[in-house]
């Protein structure tokens, strides 16, 4: 038996005080360690058009690296990554928010236009110049009635592109039932979306304010 003073500590307490020292040390050795910082980099590279240093530019066709676009707002993919482009005159409504300026070839302000891109080919070719004032577009991909549509802004009409006819926008109306024979005043089309199940165009209606005294 071994005796210890009553004030000192045993063996058996030493022992364990080191071990406590030594698990805090090795808790403090890996808290201070430098945590590892993922570095994620970027690149971005031009599809098509060719970059202006101001807003006074032109709709305009050519290879990849001419073609020019006055105001792209929207883009659509069809099954054969043909990428279409819908310019758009934007209408801010604020004093300090400049319109955006949608032209034609020619330098002639319009309210839309619409141009296909194919990289397949190297190309980007204008399909109509001067639409209506027109939004977000969308492909159907419905076997042997591919098309693209893209809805006019107001009432009840749309552009049907159908890859039969190589896209050529054909301007159409919906026809409106009784009950629905209002559903398009005051409204607007924001977008279309195909359904894949059933293949039919979904579109969002938004009223918009007409006057100060509505909303």
């Amino acid at each position: 038996m071994h005796l210890f003073p009553k004030d000192s500590p045993s063996k058996r307490d030493e022992y364990s005080c080191r071990k406590k020292n030594a698990r805090r040390s090795r808790i403090h050795r890996q808290s201070t360690r430098p945590i590892p910082i993922q570095d994620t980099k970027t690149s971005v590279s031009t599809v098509a058009g060719l970059a202006s240093p101001d807003n006074n530019i032109n709709t305009v066709g050519g290879d990849l690296a001419t073609c020019t676009f006055s105001s792209p707002f929207y883009l659509c993919i069809d099954g054969e990554d043909n990428i279409f482009v819908v310019d758009r005159k934007g209408d801010s409504g604020k004093d300090k928010q400049p319109n955006t300026t949608c032209r034609n070839e020619k330098g002639e302000g319009v309210n839309g236009n619409i141009s296909m891109i194919s990289i397949a080919s190297n190309s980007s070719i204008v399909l109509k110049y001067g639409t209506a004032y027109i939004n977000a577009p969308a492909y159907s991909d419905e076997k042997d009635a591919e098309a693209v549509y893209i809805p006019d802004d107001a009432g009840m009409k749309y552009y049907d592109m159908q890859k039969l006819l190589n896209y050529v926008p054909r301007y159409r109306t919906v026809l409106k039932s009784e009950e629905l024979s209002t559903v398009d005043e005051n409204n607007w089309k924001h977008c279309f979306v195909i359904n894949k199940l059933d293949h039919m165009i979904y579109t969002v209606i938004m009223e918009r304010a007409i006057g100060s005294n509505q909303s």
